[in-house]
This record gives C-alpha cells, sequence and structure tokens, in this order.
C-alpha cells in the first residue's frame, strides 16, 4: 500500500534549522492524516546537514534522507524529491519559507474535489482572417 501524502523537503546547510523544520511538519501533518512521509532531500550540505537528518530517522519512522553527492540546487533537489517519493499526493515545502497550517490543509482539500476541465477555446468562427 502507498503512502497517502509525501512531504518533500529540500534542504541545503539546515543542519541548525532542520530539525525544529521537521517537528513543525509532524505537529501539523499528524493532525490531518497519520500515514505520510518526509522526504529530505540534502543539496550536497557542506555543514552536518546530513547527520542532523540520519538523527531524524533514527527519532521518527516517516522521514526518508536522500544527499545529492554534489550541489545541483534547489530545482533539482526538489526533482529528486519528487522522483524519490512514495506518496499519491506530494506536497513540495522549501525549507525559507514558512508552512503556515492552512496551506498543507487547503492543498488536502483541493485533492478531494473533482478535477475542473475546461473545453478549449476555439477561434470565433465569424471571425475574418
Amino acid at each position: 500500500m502507498s503512502t497517502p501524502l509525501s512531504i518533500v523537503l529540500p534542504v541545503y546547510n539546515a543542519e541548525a534549522t532542520l530539525g525544529d523544520q521537521v517537528q513543525d511538519l509532524f505537529d501539523l501533518v499528524a493532525d490531518l492524516t497519520q500515514q505520510f512521509e518526509i522526504l529530505v532531500v540534502d543539496d550536497a550540505s557542506t555543514d552536518a546537514t546530513e547527520e542532523t537528518a540520519y538523527d531524524l530517522i533514527c527519532r521518527y519512522s516517516q522521514v526518508r534522507v536522500v544527499r545529492h553527492g554534489r550541489r545541483l540546487g534547489t530545482s533539482e533537489a526538489i526533482q529528486t524529491g519528487l522522483k524519490l517519493s512514495e506518496g499519491e499526493a506530494v506536497f513540495v515545502h522549501k525549507e525559507h519559507e514558512p508552512l503556515k497550517p492552512h496551506d498543507l490543509q487547503r492543498y488536502l482539500a483541493a485533492r478531494e474535489q473533482p478535477p475542473a476541465v475546461y473545453a478549449p477555446v476555439e477561434d470565433d468562427p465569424r471571425a475574418v482572417a
């Protein structure tokens, strides 16, 4: 069975903030669903982010970590997270953007709605070229 929700967290040199970020995500997500994963993508940090991330794996079974061997940038870290996430829904949370509780709630609520389908706009057949 797949995980209903994956949260991709691309980070770089986040040693000082990673633990709090993950704890904040746990506090928020635990109220919404019990089945989720947090995928930390370390973009070749030069501080102790890697060690901090692996400490989080020991504390939380929902945390997974992948590390780039060299710095590729945030976009590539996000792409790595999207490729490796196991969730039916994937939410990307950039490390320097504050996550407000209603952001994730709105995202999950929107997934419950059927997709809107719009017909393509056709050229007006009466228009003269």
